[in-house]
């Protein structure tokens, strides 16, 4: 059975293990004038700051992971924009 719930600091690992894996269908990883070591790097330091990004500003953002078996099998993240929100109307109103 998956579970859902917030992610935490130890989830990291796991979380840079699918992220080094994943998407490789995105133009990074398809363009064959890129090192696949950097893509592999540019994926593991943007899930790092989306982490980081949560626990400084969770009132702004949620990530929430599927954990089955106490392994990590996927996540979701989401932003509040507060400038998007002001420019297109979005507040509720």
């Amino acid at each position: 059975m998956v579970n859902l719930r917030r992610v935490e600091l130890s989830d990291l690992p796991q979380l840079r293990e699918i992220v080094s894996t994943a998407f490789k269908h995105h133009r990074f990883w398809v363009d064959n004038k890129l090192d696949q070591d950097k893509v592999k790097e540019f994926y593991i330091k943007s899930i790092d700051k989306m982490v980081k990004d949560f626990f400084e500003n969770s009132d702004k953002r949620d990530f929430i992971v599927a954990v089955e078996d106490e392994k990590i099998v996927g996540y979701i993240t989401s932003l509040i924009d507060d400038e998007r929100t002001s420019i297109f109307g979005a507040d509720g109103e």
